[in-house]
């Protein structure tokens, strides 16, 4: 016996287009988690292969502006500084930490 709000004999049958669309951001979610977990190895690998003197360079985008950026560590001294641009980074290597190399 059926209730008056449980009444299905007139419905037709369709699929769920959810459950279809689903399945592709299923795998973009998939490989951005993978393309992140790579990259995070890859920083990693290099980073216990690197010289513990040397400057440690990685390439990010600012959230808020969208621009991309340079953030330069110095393990010896424990600072980070950021650039706006390559050739920032090389000038400043160049004229502050290159020399002071022994």
């Amino acid at each position: 016996m059926q209730g008056p709000y449980c009444d299905l004999t007139n419905r037709p049958l369709t699929a769920k287009p959810s459950t279809q669309q689903s399945v592709p951001n299923r795998h973009k979610v998939l490989l951005t988690s993978l393309k992140s977990l790579w990259r995070g190895i890859t920083r990693l690998v290099g980073w216990m292969f690197a010289n513990p003197n040397e400057p440690y360079i990685t390439e990010f985008r600012d959230r808020h502006t969208g621009q991309l950026r340079w953030r330069v560590y110095f393990p010896a001294n424990d600072t980070t500084l950021v650039f706006d641009s390559p050739e920032e980074v090389c000038t400043w290597i160049e004229d502050h930490w290159w020399h002071t190399l022994p």
